[in-house]
C-alpha cells in the first residue's frame, strides 16, 4: 500500500508542510467536495497542486481562514 507521503515545499523545499482543506461544496449540496492547498511552515509559501501544474493562476488568493 502506497504511503500518504505530505509534499515538500516547492519552494523552499521544506518537508515542514501543512494541508489545508477547503469546503467548495455548493450550499444545500448534500455531497461534500474539497479543494486542497498547502502551506510551508519554514518559508510561508502557500500553492494548490492542480494550479502549480496547470500554471493557471486563481483569481482568489489562498485564505489562511476559508
Amino acid at each position: 500500500m502506497a504511503e500518504n507521503k505530505m509534499p515538500e515545499c516547492i519552494e523552499c523545499h521544506s518537508d515542514e508542510v501543512v494541508e489545508h482543506k477547503h469546503d467548495v461544496a455548493a450550499f444545500g449540496d448534500p455531497t461534500r467536495g474539497y479543494a486542497v492547498s498547502y502551506e510551508c511552515v519554514e518559508c510561508g509559501r502557500q500553492w494548490q497542486p492542480s494550479t502549480e501544474l496547470t500554471g493557471y493562476q486563481s483569481s482568489r488568493p489562498i485564505s489562511k481562514y476559508s
